[in-house]
């Protein structure tokens, strides 16, 4: 059985951990042990007189602005207020807490974002929380104030550099969570900068609906959010190790073509492969793309116009294994199916430019579904060969060929032995001329992963939103080169956006999507551009520019990264097109984290004008600009650093002005924003819990459910080390909750949560032996995002810790 490559966003390495925190015993004894380490990202913080504060934060009031909890910048913190003493619907006390103040710096044009609900989750109680904002030069005036009465997010635009210190009082009487954080974006725009303190639209909040999806928002909210929601577009330093914090954060004009869906904005991994700039030469026009998978519903808002569906077919000859009636001409993804084919031909070719989900990569190209995969997202080596088969033109065993085949084929799906009927279908496929395009695999390991593995097959590895390898990517001869297919992580990137693929899903639903299987659709895109421009492109012709550095961004180790991340603007000129005389500025903006130094810069001009650099300055003295080589193609390479001697420990601002001709014509000046971090802090909680459920007990649940197995963690600074013995076999969920608010209900909105997620559609944890070595995170997340992953790991929501617990 063939497994699609959907997985990713939790490591697994060999290896054991020491434990660190007090263990509840439980269960019957079996040689089983789960052990792993929880991380907790950098500048978390927790209110300092929550319910169960720990040692971090023993009697440390927060309750005026002389106690004000100093915060990083950027920093993420949770907390609870109630003006009152009482008692949880499930009888255990809550204590007075009325207010909870703050100091931090902020840069003009960065948000601070507050989200607050109930912290008695087994009622529909409604709230009563101030939030008021002030500037510490004057504490009798709030510069900002706003009353929330129901669950919502309120947002403060901050006027300048300054510090500013920030309220949050209970009125009524029931106890309140809340999340609280700094943005790494700045707000651009003279109406915003103008508007001084700006509130925008609250229903932000409903980003993710219940079921771990994007939901559809309205024009005027994405207007907004596209001000504030930085590009991020990844700067691959040239395999400079050490500047794994420098991405862009700003939100930046890019050139290049724009289009108007309403998702488009949360589509960093489109602007990581320059894919507006190539949409200036090519979209796939006239392109056939083949999407073997596990087909493509035909109702869905964004993916209608490109499927070519009298062209597709259905080769499951197993009649139970979804529409139960064998092979047919119906490549039609059955409705309770994974809509992992839907997913995947969303990336390649959504439709583009409608006002609504996303922006496809190739969004003109045409989409051949070829349903191999059942509604259980497996499928046999002989029905793929034969979808293979089909795709390329060639005759299938039971006499079936397609007249006018696919140009290029996906294949998000592999296994870990080697099938000789693929592999001779992949062969003869190859031999055609179509270019082959599969996932690289989610296991995080070098070990053969077919299809991808074949030398036939552009294998595609994941990368993160930052440009690096994506944790759960596999690597080695799998990878031929990578493509954005999600975070490492269970967590938001400080903008209240979960940083995974956006994809169509089932109905009119978006997903944030993980793993190899949607990093491959990009590169299907982008040969797809590419054959576009040069309708004579074929596997060989791709691999030969593939292996010049034609295609990609290098300078990477090829174990993990092949020939580097894949880029479309450099394809599509690998393909023909007539690069534009302009300045070229690489990466577009410039952000240093807490680990990071010093960045690259690379300006030239892929035109054929001659560009000359008639001056590179910064507008601060911290910053150190320095020429370190020119290539061969004209483009220099620049060394920003950061000057120790000169920077402060405060989160800053800059620009770095560059002045240039081209052709000795007059002078133009480009910018660069930059933005560099605070100093680091790291995360710190307290009475953090790692617990197990039990799969068949969750299932069972009327709707709530006693968590089997937990470990309590007084004070976490960083990381911490669990260990669970004698664990029974079978399938588990493993995640972790703060519980500030003390009512016992753990994953409550407003707590820091996470879990150990192996894939969107498989997010328990089997036990048939020892699991050592595990790695996921936590991370306080925004509250509409945190319920639907909550929903995507279990249909309940309440996490009832027993009384020994």
């Amino acid at each position: 059985m063939l497994l699609t490559a959907c997985g990713g966003g939790s490591s697994e390495a060999d290896g054991s951990q020491g434990i660190n925190g007090g263990l509840v015993a439980g269960g019957p004894s079996q040689a089983r042990t789960i052990s792993g380490t929880l991380r907790l990202t950098s500048s978390m913080a927790q209110d300092s007189d929550t319910q169960v504060a720990g040692s971090f934060a023993i009697n440390l009031n927060n309750n005026s602005f002389s106690q004000a909890q100093r915060l990083n910048n950027p920093s993420s913190v949770g907390g609870y207020v109630s003006a009152a003493n009482g008692a949880y619907s499930n009888g255990l006390s809550f204590a007075r807490d009325d207010s909870d103040f703050y100091s931090l710096p902020l840069l003009n044009g960065q948000t601070l974002s507050l989200e607050a609900y109930p912290a008695d989750t087994g009622t529909n109680q409604s709230i009563y929380l101030r939030f008021q904002v002030f500037k510490s030069s004057n504490q009798s005036a709030p510069v900002f104030s706003e009353d929330i009465r129901w669950a919502r997010q309120v947002e403060f635009v901050a006027d300048e550099d300054a510090e500013y210190y920030v309220s949050l009082r209970s009125i009524a009487q029931s106890p309140v969570n809340y999340h609280l954080r700094s943005s790494r974006s700045l707000a651009a725009g003279e109406s915003l900068s103008r508007a001084g303190y700006a509130k925008l639209a609250s229903a932000r909040v409903n980003i993710v609906n219940a079921f771990g999806e994007v939901s559809q928002l309205d024009d005027g909210i994405h207007s907004d959010l596209a001000k504030l929601k930085a590009l991020r577009l990844a700067s691959q330093l040239q395999g400079m190790r050490g500047v794994a914090n420098a991405e862009p954060d700003y939100l930046v004009t890019a050139s290049g073509l724009s289009v108007n869906d309403s998702l488009r904005s949360f589509q960093w991994n489109l602007d990581q492969l320059s894919f507006p700039e190539a949409w200036q030469f090519a979209s796939g026009q006239g392109v056939r793309v083949a999407v073997i998978d596990t087909g493509v519903a035909p109702s869905h808002e964004d993916v209608q116009s490109n499927i070519l569906f009298s062209d597709g077919y259905d080769f499951v000859s197993d009649v139970l294994n979804g529409d139960g009636d064998g092979r047919d001409a119906d490549a039609t993804e059955v409705a309770f199916g994974t809509f992992h084919g839907a997913e995947v031909a969303g990336v390649i070719a959504a439709d583009t430019n409608n006002a609504k989900g996303i922006a496809g990569a190739a969004f003109n190209a045409k989409i051949i579904p070829i349903r191999v995969l059942g509604s259980s997202g497996e499928g046999s080596a002989f029905d793929i060969a034969d979808g293979i088969r089909y795709a390329a033109g060639l005759r299938t065993t039971d006499g079936r060929q397609l007249d006018d085949p696919a140009d290029i084929i996906n294949l998000s799906l592999g296994l870990n032995i080697n099938s000789f009927v693929i592999e001779d279908a992949i062969r003869d496929a190859a031999a055609t001329g179509v270019i082959i395009v599969a996932a690289a695999g989610n296991e995080q390991s070098d070990l053969p992963f077919y299809p991808a593995y074949y030398p036939e097959v552009f294998g595609v590895g994941s990368v993160n939103h930052t440009g690096f390898r994506s944790l759960f990517s596999n690597f080695g001869d799998n990878v031929d080169v990578m493509a954005p297919g999600g975070t490492d992580i269970n967590s938001i990137y400080f903008d209240g956006v979960d940083d995974d693929v956006i994809t169509p899903s089932r109905l009119d639903r978006y997903e944030l999507s993980i793993g190899t299987s949607f990093a491959a659709p990009h590169v299907a895109a982008i040969a797809a551009l590419m054959k576009e421009l040069d309708p004579s492109l074929d596997n060989a012709s791709f691999l030969r520019a593939l292996e010049r550095g034609e295609l990609t961004e290098q300078g990477v180790p090829e174990q993990f990264y092949g020939a580097g991340l894949i880029n479309a603007q450099k394809a599509v000129y690998a393909a023909g097109a007539d690069p534009l005389n302009e300045l070229e500025v690489f990466p577009s903006n410039l952000s240093f984290g807490n680990y990071a130094s010093s960045a690259s810069l690379f300006l030239g001009n892929a035109g054929s004008d001659d560009l000359t650099i008639e001056s590179i300055s910064a507008n601060v003295p911290w910053l150190d600009i320095s020429l370190d080589s020119v290539d061969a193609q004209g483009f220099s390479r620049y060394v920003i650093t950061v000057d120790p001697d000169q920077v402060s420990d405060q989160a800053q601002q800059a620009m770095i002005q560059v002045e240039y001709r081209l052709d000795g014509g007059v002078l133009l000046n480009e910018t660069v924003p930059v933005f560099k971090a605070a100093a680091d802090v790291a995360g710190q909680l307290s009475r953090v819990y790692v617990y197990l459920l039990r799969k068949q007990e969750v299932n069972a649940a009327a709707g709530s459910y006693d968590i089997y197995r937990a470990q309590r963690f007084d004070d976490v600074n960083a990381t911490a080390n669990f260990q669970f013995f004698d664990v029974p076999e079978g399938e588990y969920y493993l995640e972790a909750s703060t519980d500030s608010d003390g009512d016992a209900r753990l994953f409550d909105k407003g707590e820091a949560v996470g879990a150990y997620r192996l894939s969107n559609n498989a997010s328990s944890l089997v036990v048939d032996r020892d699991r050592i070595g595990l790695s996921f995170e936590i991370s306080y997340q925004n509250v509409a995002e945190q319920s639907g992953f909550a929903n995507t790991i279990d249909p309940q929501l309440d996490r009832n810790l027993r009384s020994s617990q």
